[in-house]
Formats: C-alpha cells, structure tokens, sequence
C-alpha cells in the first residue's frame, strides 16, 4: 500500500515538472466572438494577432481599450512553450530569412503542425496568395528594439516558424518602412489588461511552482523514513 502511495506522489512531481502552458480560445470582446487566446497557466488573455494586422505598432495599443502591449518577458516565454525546439535554416537575424524551415507533416506536435496550431489559434492573414498563411506579432525586447515571432504557412507545402532568438531588427526606419507597407503583414502582441497579474503575485508564481515539487519530495522522504523506522 505504501508503495503505491509512493508511485502517484511521483507520478505527481513528473507532472509538475511537465506542465507547459495550455493555451485555449477565449472570448475579446463579445460572448463567443473566439479572438483572444487565453493561457490558462498564467491566466493571461492574448488578442488575436489577426485583428492588428497591418497596424502600426506604436499605436496598435491604443486600438482597442483594455488591451495593451505585452511585454518581452511575457511574449518570450508564450513563445518558447509553443515553439520549445526552434533552429536556425536562415541566415541569424536576416529579415527575410526564415528562422526554421518545416516540411509538410500531419502528426501533431511536428514543425509544421505547431506552427499551424500557432495560426488556428491567435488567427491568421492571408499573403500574397491565397494557400499562404501569416500569424507573426511584434514585441518591443529588453532594449526597446522591435523583434518578431509567430508563423508562415505555404499552404500543404512549408511551414516557417520564428521564435524569441530570431534577431531582425524592425525598429530601424520603422515609420518610412512601415510608409512604405513593408509591415503589412505584421501584427503587435496585445494582453488584456484586467489578466495581467500584480507585481507581488509575478513573484509569487515564480516561488510557488518548484516550492510545491519540493514539498512533495519532502513528503516522500518523510514517508520513507517513518517506513524505515517501524521495519526497524
């Protein structure tokens, strides 16, 4: 009986340890309207990044009432529990290299399929042609610098997926390149205002997380070392 008590308390460290964020639709604006993305980890509510498309960045946050511009912190870490394994095909930072190229595949959890699940979720503009397929969002890093990260799908054929260490820099001439609608295609990172949590709370998540694994391994150890002494 003690073993099996011992078995689930470590299936439960394993889980801890495994939990990504899980990010469903949300509602924005209306009941049923879909165009937001909620993560329900952190509670943060994302608007979809097609509903900026094309708008200027420095403004985009002012689109909207509620919603703000995200920042880096919180853009990196969505974008690194949905792309976790991204490598470089293209040239480090060229603007229109692709950060990681990815084959056609219809398993779950491939390249191609979670740059698609990017798109069904946060919402996609159509490109130059019909089959191609656009999600990315703008982020302003830790300098101030505006960086980019999302998805590009080319119908059945390609996928493209950019994560927080593509290094292209969009701030330069941004507003005679965005005059010029060189960013049509690009959207801003919006968070609903009223899901950002407070300071206090912030560092309480950080905290709280491996402190509940450690807990449970004390509670193991304990349990072990009781057993041990009544066998003796």
């Amino acid at each position: 009986m003690l073993y099996k008590f011992l078995a689930v308390i470590c299936c439960c460290i394993v889980l801890i340890d495994n939990v990504n964020a899980h990010l469903i639709e949300w509602d924005a604006f209306n009941t049923g309207d879909g165009l937001a993305v909620k993560d329900d980890e952190t509670g943060l509510v994302w608007l979809d990044l097609s509903l900026t498309a094309g708008e200027q960045y420095y403004e985009a946050d002012t689109l909207f009432a509620g919603w703000e511009h995200a920042s880096y912190e919180y853009v990196e870490e969505l974008l690194d529990n949905v792309f976790p394994d991204i490598t470089f095909t293209g040239f480090l930072g060229s603007t229109y290299s692709f950060e990681q190229g990815c084959a056609y595949s219809n398993i779950e959890g491939t390249c191609y399929q979670t740059a698609k699940v990017w798109q069904d979720l946060f919402g996609a503009i159509v490109g130059n042609v019909y089959y191609q397929k656009i999600a990315y969002g703008m982020y302003q890093d830790e300098y101030g610098i505006l960086r980019m990260g999302g998805s590009y799908i080319n119908g059945s054929v390609s996928a493209n997926r950019y994560g927080v260490d593509f290094s292209a820099d969009y701030s330069s001439y941004y507003d005679v390149r965005y005059g010029n609608n060189e960013f049509l295609n690009f959207s801003s990172f919006l968070l609903l205002t009223s899901s950002l949590p407070e300071d206090t709370l912030v560092a309480s998540l950080n905290v709280d997380e491996p402190n509940n694994k450690y807990m449970l391994m004390f509670l193991v150890g304990g349990i072990l070392v009781v057993s041990r002494q009544r066998v003796a």
